[in-house]
């Protein structure tokens, strides 16, 4: 166990997720924001996966079904953040071919641009960071944070399936 634990657990938790809000709001400041770019974590991770798997492996869209398992979540929390999001224009609805009971949902243009340009922004400024600690110790920080997110997934992998995404 580690000296004074509930001490350096709560500086963790603080400090990771204040760098991931700075992160965030910096580069939503960098791509623009308007406001209907406005999204939840949730909203952010929704995207990510209908992002990566038609990027991957379902060019033609992702099934709801698919989205909540690997948000692991319920299929009516996902119809909701999908109907939100299609109508503010982030994402798009198209019956599938093969089954024509179920619907594929893609990115829309809109937000295929905008990611692109959230990923330039990330991609500053992780250089901003190895800048600030060093390309040595960010390279560290790196393969330590690769390294809990196996370790943890291996152990919990009913709860990590979307994070397995590049």
């Amino acid at each position: 166990m580690m000296k004074d634990s509930e001490e350096v657990s709560m500086r963790f938790w603080r400090s990771l997720f204040n760098l991931a809000d700075n992160m965030r709001d910096t580069a939503t400041a960098a791509v623009g924001s308007s406001e209907d770019w406005n999204l939840t974590i949730q909203q952010m991770r929704l995207l990510r996966v209908v992002y990566w798997k038609t990027k991957t492996t379902s060019p033609e869209g992702v099934m709801l079904k698919t989205i909540a398992e690997t948000l692991n979540v319920t299929s009516a929390a996902v119809c909701g953040m999908v109907e939100s999001m299609v109508q503010k224009g982030l994402l798009s609805r198209a019956r599938c071919e093969s089954n024509r009971r179920s619907v594929n949902i893609t990115l829309s243009d809109y937000s295929i641009g905008k990611i692109r340009e959230f990923e330039s922004s990330f991609s500053s400024l992780a250089e901003e960071m190895a800048t600030l600690i060093g390309e040595g110790e960010f390279r560290e920080l790196t393969v330590c944070m690769e390294k809990l997110a196996a370790d943890f997934a291996a152990k919990h992998p009913e709860n990590f399936h979307s994070r397995t995404m590049n």
